[in-house]
């Protein structure tokens, strides 16, 4: 596989959308929070209750996803700075290489799956 189309596939990784934004979340948190208090005494109190504190829970899953993706960034970075210090192009198997990049193979058939360590799969049909 030649080097430039392994960093294109890296690029592609890197390009991906890994942080999920709650800005929306955020504002939305404010507003119900400044209608809970407009609504103290109004039965639809415990509704903006109930929906403030899914929107809470809602926030922490995604600062929750958006941390559990930073090693995978790291990973990719790395990936990325080895591929860029290689300075030929990938002809025949390079032990440091696999060792860095791989977890696991599995062939098919039709194809070969390779799972990368950063947890993301490349097929490559025969």
């Amino acid at each position: 596989m030649k080097r430039k189309k392994i960093e294109l596939i890296i690029r592609d990784m890197l390009d991906k959308k890994y942080d999920e934004p709650f800005d929306d979340i955020e504002e939305e948190l404010h507003q119900l929070q400044k209608k809970l208090l407009d609504n103290l005494s109004d039965e639809t109190h415990d509704q903006i209750v109930d929906k403030l504190e899914a929107m809470r829970k809602v926030k922490q899953d995604i600062l929750v996803k958006n941390a559990s993706r930073e090693e995978k960034r790291k990973r990719l970075a790395d990936i990325k700075a080895f591929l860029k210090s290689a300075h030929t192009d990938i002809e025949e198997y390079e032990e440091s290489l696999v060792t860095r990049l791989v977890k696991n193979v599995v062939i098919h058939d039709e194809k070969v799956e390779v799972e990368l360590k950063t947890g993301d799969t490349i097929e490559v049909m025969q």
